[in-house]
């Protein structure tokens, strides 16, 4: 009767030995999800990706979708103080939007925590891993009658060579923030030369 239930274990192990064996030849290995290269690559140059062509239309949609996700990060601030500290801005080549800002800025004068801002800006351009870079910063101008006309100015850039900058002036009515029509303003490409 052992003999019998070992010469049985060992039938079902050997059916089953073929069995594991076979579904494992039919994973695919890693080199097999990887394209391969038709042939060899003797130029460096050839080996450098190459980088998808952007229309200006293209470009300036994702400095604005940049600087929208910048607004709505600045906008309870905003509603909460009417105005707002200096924020920098930067985009992801797949499309990830960041805020930037440095340490202790809310003591800092606006200045100052601008200047920090836009240093910070220069390295992340300089590296060459963001699609865009901008800075968004409030300023103001006294009227005759006494009051302060302020707006959002907004400076942006993009990896593909266009920069634009937006004016935005606006007001605190109760608790939306009012924006009147911007002016938009072509400018020369400062971080990405």
């Amino acid at each position: 009767m052992f003999k019998s239930c070992v010469l049985a274990l060992v039938s079902v192990t050997l059916l089953a030995l073929p069995l594991t064996i076979s579904a494992e030849e039919k994973k695919p290995s890693i080199e097999d999800l990887v394209e391969k290269p038709v042939q060899a690559i003797t130029d460096l140059s050839e080996a450098q990706p190459k980088r998808a062509k952007l229309t200006e239309e293209q470009a300036i949609a994702q400095l604005q979708y940049m600087m929208l996700n910048a607004f709505k990060r600045i906008e309870p601030t905003l509603l909460e103080r009417g105005s707002f500290k200096p924020v920098g801005m930067t985009l992801d080549p797949d499309g990830t939007f960041r805020s930037v800002r440095v340490d202790g800025q809310e003591e800092m004068p606006q200045a100052v925590a601008l200047d920090a801002i836009v240093s910070s800006l220069k390295s992340l351009a300089a590296n060459r891993t963001q699609w865009a870079v901008g800075v968004m910063y409030v300023t103001g101008k006294k009227q005759e009658d006494g009051r302060i006309q302020r707006r959002i100015m907004v400076a942006t850039e993009h990896i593909a060579g266009w920069a634009r900058t937006w004016s935005y002036p606006y007001f605190i009515d109760g608790e939306q923030v009012k924006m009147g029509s911007p002016f938009e303003t072509e400018m020369k490409p400062v971080y990405y030369k």
